[in-house]
């Protein structure tokens, strides 16, 4: 995904006053298209079972996160 298509996404979210939870999943494209540029460009030095570690940390984070919103604001 390009930066401006996602870039695009992201201020539509604004725009339209999406929730917290409809922008989770532009987050994780971020988060996700920063770790591989990265080991694109640079290299990260870990192997790539370490990297899937990475992208399963950022995916729980991220359920973690709508759990929270969900039982914080939807249940009161």
């Amino acid at each position: 995904m390009s930066l401006f298509s996602w870039l695009f996404m992201f201020i539509t979210s604004l725009i339209f006053r999406y929730c917290y939870v409809h922008r989770l999943p532009l987050y994780y494209i971020a988060v996700n298209e920063l770790l591989i540029n990265l080991d694109y460009y640079i290299g990260i030095p870990v192997e790539d079972i370490k990297l899937f570690l990475i992208h399963l940390t950022v995916i729980i984070s991220l359920i973690f996160g709508y759990s929270y919103y969900y039982i914080k604001f939807k249940l009161k």
